[in-house]
């Protein structure tokens, strides 16, 4: 494995190394100014689409495509800018949308699993039985006593009110539609994805999902589209 090497570079010699590698950097203030917002990195990350790109034969003579260093005509501080500013409004839309189907979806997964018992989630019947029963060919934890655990961290560290009542009055049992209240949008996934057919498909067919795989998918993507906006980093041209 390598060392790195590569030295440490003012703001100034920022905005050269991009001018060299092909970067229109005029008007130069304000080059400096978004790479002193934003940071050397970032900024490439968003330039990235516009390096130059060569086809190569590798050594089992397939086609391959290698990115170079360099970057394609017409790339520009100002472009980018605008690209940048194009994604902060794109991620503020999203955490927008995102909210009002996690939302949903907690209501959703308490009506359906509610209707059984107010602790369905207690309940090994609720779940495929992958979730909670251990893999004979693995050490993996139980999934749904990993899951628990989480949940349970997630209470205790609540602040809200009506956790609170639940902690004095009832010794911290908090039925299913008190609790999705609390969940994170990755612990409703990973809890739906676990989910009997039955209760899934109820719930997916809430939403006009077909199936509970579409639903799990979408699930799974929306949380990861929604940690990359709600960390601030960059959602245009990532792969989903």
């Amino acid at each position: 494995m390598a060392d790195y090497e590569k030295p440490w570079l003012t703001i100034d010699q920022q905005v050269d190394h991009l001018a060299d590698r092909g970067v229109d950097v005029h008007p130069r203030d304000q080059a400096l100014a978004l790479l002193a917002s934003t940071g050397y990195y970032r900024l490439t990350g968003y330039l990235y689409p516009f390096r130059d790109a060569e086809r190569y034969r590798d050594e089992d003579g397939r086609s391959r495509v290698r990115v170079l260093e360099t970057y394609r005509p017409g790339s520009s501080i100002e472009y980018v800018q605008e690209i940048i500013d194009f994604d902060r409004k794109l991620r503020l839309l999203v955490l927008e949308g995102v909210e009002r189907i996690e939302i949903a979806v907690r209501m959703q997964v308490g009506y359906v699993l509610g209707r059984t018992s107010p602790f369905a989630h207690l309940n090994s019947t609720t779940f495929q039985p992958n979730f909670v029963q251990p893999r004979l060919d693995s050490e993996m934890p139980i999934q749904h006593a990993v899951w628990l655990k989480r949940v349970a961290e997630r209470r205790d560290s609540s602040d809200e009110a009506f956790v609170t009542h639940f902690r004095s009055s009832y010794d911290d049992q908090m039925p299913i539609w008190a609790l999705t209240e609390i969940l994170e949008l990755g612990q409703l996934s990973r809890l739906y994805k676990g989910l009997n057919d039955e209760s899934s498909l109820e719930i997916a067919q809430a939403f006009n999902v077909p199936t509970k795989r579409l639903m799990s998918s979408w699930l799974a993507s929306l949380n990861y589209a929604r940690n990359v906006a709600a960390h601030h980093a960059r959602l245009f041209n990532r792969k989903l």
